[in-house]
């Protein structure tokens, strides 16, 4: 029992006829790309799902996981008003994911409607959760659900909070999917919602190599700079996602790629299997990257480098350490908002 499978889905609310109206046949590539994504998901026959959007409340310095009571969520924002959702919370992943933070000093924290409010969030899911959602629902009967935001940390920081994910879902001997929601580059023509950059076709082209030359850790090295140029949405999701799969072989495959709006949409699938893992041929290249930006450097660069990666490199001694029933009071969250541990990232939404 463990997570039997990672799924990489796009959050364009244009995939939903209602929505997209004439605009949704110009992305038939991607809506059955989502379809396929719900059909194998519905064949793993998970316990419960994970999906992480990055539409949500995002912090610099937490994970933030939906405290809310039901996941309840529409369309209204996007001029859609007869749709509606509503899904389970899986409380006992959720209560036992808080205790391994709190044991291995993570950086996940409950956010709940008072939370959501405080930081000019609706109380309820985003199109980030809800497009995915959309499409598992009219394939299968969903499970009990975990819904969480990804943190602003290091990738390197989001794969160990995948593990601590992963500790989680095993120690309830829980079979579990886990959703990466997301979009690829939005800056790929000057029709899209920002202007055109050469990295965007760079980086699309390249986490598409990564996925079907079974190296989807690797796009996780690439340039920061050219990555932000790409103004991707995907993937600090899908580093927290890939993080529960680090200890086993990956096979990745690309279901449906396509771009018609000016944002890259990309579908795809990972799923464990025997073999060495990807994940360790990563950790070397990574290891050997800091070493040469190491090399040559003076003394005082080294140490403060040092310094820096011993907070960024995943769980470390200086996390808060909070007590997994205090993770929901209220109050607490004030104190904490109040000394400025948690610093709001406000995301933007498209349609397209």
């Amino acid at each position: 029992m463990s997570v039997s499978g990672v799924f990489l889905m796009p959050h364009a609310p244009v995939l939903i006829d209602k929505i997209g109206g004439d605009d949704t046949n110009r992305v038939l590539r991607t809506v059955e790309g989502m379809r396929r994504c719900a059909k194998n998901i519905k064949a793993l026959s998970p316990d419960v799902i994970v999906l992480i959007s990055p539409h949500g409340p995002v912090f610099s310095d937490a994970v933030a996981l939906y405290d809310l009571e039901p996941y309840k969520g529409d369309f209204k924002a996007f001029g859609e008003h007869v749709l509606s959702y509503e899904f389970d919370k899986h409380y006992e992943l959720m209560n036992q994911l808080e205790y391994e933070n709190q044991v291995q000093k993570g950086r996940y924290y409950a956010v709940d409607e008072t939370i959501f409010k405080r930081f000019q969030h609706e109380p309820s899911l985003d199109h980030g959760a809800l497009v995915p959602l959309h499409f598992l629902r009219a394939e299968m009967t969903l499970p009990p659900i975990l819904i969480m935001s990804y943190g602003t940390l290091s990738y390197q920081a989001l794969i160990n909070h995948g593990k601590l994910l992963k500790r989680a879902v095993e120690a309830l001997k829980l079979d579990a999917v886990v959703i990466a929601s997301g979009d690829m580059s939005h800056a790929l023509s000057n029709y899209g919602p920002y202007a055109f950059h050469e990295s965007g076709q760079w980086f699309d082209a390249r986490i598409q190599t990564c996925i079907t030359d079974q190296k989807p850790f690797d796009i996780f090295l690439e340039p920061a700079k050219r990555i932000q140029e790409a103004c991707e949405c995907g993937l600090r999701s899908l580093a927290l996602a890939l993080g529960t799969l680090t200890d086993t072989r990956i096979q990745s495959t690309s279901y449906a790629y396509e771009a018609p709006f000016g944002v890259g949409y990309l579908c795809a699938g990972f799923y464990p299997e025997k073999g060495t893992p990807q994940f360790e041929l990563f950790q070397f290249k990574a290891d050997d990257l800091r070493q040469r930006a190491l090399s040559g450097a003076h003394d005082f660069v080294r140490i403060a480098r040092k310094a820096i990666e011993s907070q960024i490199q995943g769980l470390n001694s200086n996390a808060l350490e909070l007590k997994s029933t205090a993770l929901k009071n209220t109050s607490l969250y004030e104190t904490l908002i109040n000394k400025k541990h948690l610093k709001s990232k406000m995301t933007q939404t498209n349609k397209k």
